[in-house]
């Protein structure tokens, strides 16, 4: 009988190990920052099509494990996209994204994770010497398609995300905008307001990205590119291409 509950112990024991294991979450907080080479054209304004570079910061926390991966990023881009020499405008873009995924298998470390995304976006131009700008807010909710590949001290991640829907404000037109000068003092109300519902047919918005990560222990080094296509048919129509590179750390939190 002690035979029999010591090796009954011994298999419990090794389960609950085995157990720990697979539901250990594993957590971290990144921090980068890069470039991104910014095309534009906005046809509230006109047909003219800007680019140029913009500088791209980032900050982010993720949780894993074997079952699931979920994060929280913030990220934006600043700075000056050109049509000529003579002729720019000021570019600003923010966004916040929060992705979920489950795992095909959760016996594969690099198993595919399917999941959504959700996105708050706000983009302002302004068109320098004109007095005039534009913008394109909301919110959009996404596929999500997720595999890494784990090496010995190194991680390769890619990313691929396509929205289903989003809710989205554009201006109705260039000029002079009765409901912009009478909410000069409420700057959410004219960003967040005048909503629209897109969907696939109208809102296209594919984002790539792939990343690869060399662990240092406590922090890992890591360097991203990423790609997205952004085009609205809306009133006027807006489209927008960048492909940006970045470098950053990860700090490495104690797993539970």
């Amino acid at each position: 009988k002690k035979n029999t509950m010591k090796k009954t112990s011994i298999i419990l024991l090794l389960i609950t190990s085995i157990q720990f294991v697979a539901i250990s979450q594993v957590r971290s907080i990144s921090l980068n920052g890069g470039i991104v080479n910014q095309v534009l054209k906005d046809k509230v304004f006109s047909d003219l099509q800007f680019g140029g570079f913009v500088s791209q910061f980032g900050l982010d926390f993720q949780s894993s494990n074997s079952k699931s991966y979920w994060s929280i990023a913030l990220a934006g881009n600043y700075g000056d996209i050109d049509y000529n020499e003579f002729f720019n405008t000021e570019y600003l873009e923010l966004t916040i994204i929060v992705n979920y995924a489950r795992s095909t298998n959760q016996t594969n470390p690099n198993a595919l994770y399917i999941g959504g995304s959700f996105k708050s976006l706000i983009n302002i131009i302004d068109y320098d010497g004109y007095e005039n700008g534009s913008w394109m807010t909301g919110y959009s909710s996404a596929l999500l398609l997720k595999k890494d590949f784990n090496l010995k001290k190194a991680l390769i991640n890619t990313e691929l995300s396509f929205p289903i829907v989003g809710l989205l404000s554009r201006p109705p037109y260039a000029g002079r905008d009765e409901f912009v000068f009478a909410n000069t003092d409420n700057i959410s109300k004219i960003l967040f307001s005048r909503n629209k519902l897109y969907s696939l047919n109208k809102y296209i918005n594919p984002c790539a990205s792939l990343k690869y990560s060399h662990d240092l222990g406590k922090v890992s080094i890591y360097s991203v590119l990423r790609y997205e296509l952004l085009y609205l048919d809306s009133i006027h129509k807006y489209l927008k291409s960048s492909l940006g590179i970045s470098i950053g750390l990860t700090f490495n939190l104690k797993k539970s």
